[in-house]
């Protein structure tokens, strides 16, 4: 059975797939999900409108962004689907502060957008049948010298790149296994 590690960010999703165990890991699939248009900005920062002064334009922007990230996701899921079940899908966000705490409008716009993508992410897997798990990067055991193990035998498997978002996406794949 699969794991599925998804590192949100504004408008995409940095997508790790793993089955096996911690000891006997096997790199499944990587791919960078979109969860908006880039050609259309309203769809990545839909949220900004509300500061632009353009408030009505905001939920057609969002169902848009709805509409491509679960069309997006399903594919992704589909394709893991096609060589390992999934198990588990672990959504990794920045952060579990509502963003109606943000005092300052332009972070909190930033906050909505953030929130939005993770509920993408998070419905998805519902659609799909598995309860996801969302943690925020604080969450996740970094400095256990298992997972940075992993991390490097995950970077080995899939190449480069291997940045921050890619090996945060795989320690979230790799910590559900067993």
């Amino acid at each position: 059975m699969a794991s599925i590690g998804l590192r949100v960010k504004t408008g995409k999703a940095f997508a790790i797939a793993v089955s096996g165990t911690h000891g006997a890991l096997r790199a499944v699939l990587r791919d960078e999900v979109a969860l908006a248009d880039r050609t259309v900005i309203d769809t990545v920062h839909p949220y900004h409108l509300e500061i632009e002064g353009r408030p009505e334009s905001v939920a057609a922007a969002v169902r848009t962004s709805k509409r491509i990230g679960e069309a997006a996701l399903k594919r992704l899921f589909d394709a893991v689907g096609r060589v390992e079940g999934i198990a588990f899908i672990t959504v990794v966000v920045n952060t579990h502060t509502p963003p109606e705490r943000i005092t300052s409008p332009h972070m909190r716009a930033h906050g909505k957008e953030g929130w939005l993508f993770r509920e993408i992410c998070e419905r998805a897997a519902e659609t799909r049948g598995v309860e996801p798990l969302t943690l925020s990067i604080d969450e996740l055991p970094l400095d256990a010298r298992a997972t940075k193990n992993a991390l490097v035998a995950l970077g080995d498997a899939f190449g480069r790149p291997w940045t921050a978002d890619w090996k945060l996406a795989a320690a979230a794949a790799w910590t559900r296994l067993r």
